[in-house]
C-alpha cells in the first residue's frame, strides 16, 4: 500500500480547480490535496487536523460558522473571539431574509487547533459545497473586521483575490476549498509566509506519517 500523502502544487493555473479565472494572476497561492478518502465523503480526519495545526502555527484563522441556540456557549470560550454576522434589530431580519443566512451565524477567529477544525465541518457554510472561506491573519495584530458583504465576496471565486487584497492590510492569507471540497487552495500576500507554511505542513504532516511532496500542476491532477 502506498504512503499517505500530501501534494502540494505552486502556482495553479487551471480553472478545473473551481478557484476562479484570476487564479492564474497569482504567483503566492498553493493547492492542496490528498491521497486519503473520507468514509463520510468530506475531508479526512487526519488532513483536517493537519491543516488546523498548521495554519495555527503560522497565525490566526477567522472562519464563518452557524451555531444552534444551543450551541452559543462557544463563541464565550477563552482564546476565542466571535463576531456577529447579522445586525440587532429589524436590520438582522432584513439580513437574514435577504441572505439566507441563519440566525445564530459568526464569524469566529482563533488560533486553536481544534477550533480552526470547525472550518472543515460547518453545517451551513460547508467545505464540500464551497459556501466557506477562511482568512490567515497575524495572531499579534487586530482580528480582521468581516462582515456579510465581504464574506460573500470571499465565498465568490469571481471576486475573492480582489476582495482579499482589499483587506490585505489585515490579513496574511486566505484559505478556499476548491473542487467539490477535494482540494484547498491558499493564497498568501508573501513569499516568506508561503515558505513557512509548507515547512510547518511537512513537519505537522510528519506527525501523522503523512509524506508532503511538491509536484507540477498536471502530476497534481493524476
Amino acid at each position: 500500500m502506498s504512503k499517505p500523502t500530501i501534494y502540494l502544487c505552486d502556482k495553479p493555473t487551471d480553472t478545473c480547480w473551481q478557484l476562479g479565472a484570476e487564479l492564474s494572476k497569482e504567483k503566492e497561492v498553493l493547492l492542496i490535496g490528498w491521497t486519503m478518502v473520507s468514509e463520510d465523503g468530506g475531508v479526512p480526519n487526519d488532513i483536517v487536523s493537519i491543516l488546523s495545526e498548521s495554519l495555527a502555527t503560522i497565525g490566526r484563522v477567522s472562519f464563518p460558522i452557524s451555531l444552534e441556540s444551543t450551541e452559543l456557549g462557544i463563541v464565550k470560550e477563552k482564546n476565542l473571539t466571535s463576531q456577529p454576522l447579522h445586525s440587532s434589530g429589524m436590520k438582522g431580519i432584513m439580513e437574514r431574509l435577504f441572505t439566507g443566512i441563519p440566525k445564530y451565524s459568526f464569524i469566529l477567529s482563533s488560533s486553536k487547533p481544534e477550533v480552526i477544525e470547525k472550518t472543515f465541518n460547518a453545517a451551513y457554510f460547508s467545505w464540500e459545497m464551497q459556501s466557506t472561506v477562511a482568512t490567515l491573519s497575524d495572531s499579534k495584530k487586530p482580528v480582521p473586521t468581516i462582515d456579510i458583504k465581504t464574506l460573500k465576496n470571499l465565498v465568490d471565486n469571481k471576486s475573492w483575490i480582489a476582495t482579499s487584497k482589499a483587506i490585505q492590510s489585515d490579513i496574511i492569507g486566505i484559505l478556499k476549498p476548491g473542487t467539490d471540497g477535494s482540494v484547498a487552495g491558499l493564497l498568501f500576500f508573501s513569499n516568506e509566509t508561503k515558505a513557512a507554511f509548507v515547512r510547518v505542513i511537512r513537519s505537522t504532516a510528519s506527525k501523522y506519517g503523512i509524506e508532503v511532496m511538491l509536484v507540477e500542476e498536471e502530476d497534481f491532477k493524476k
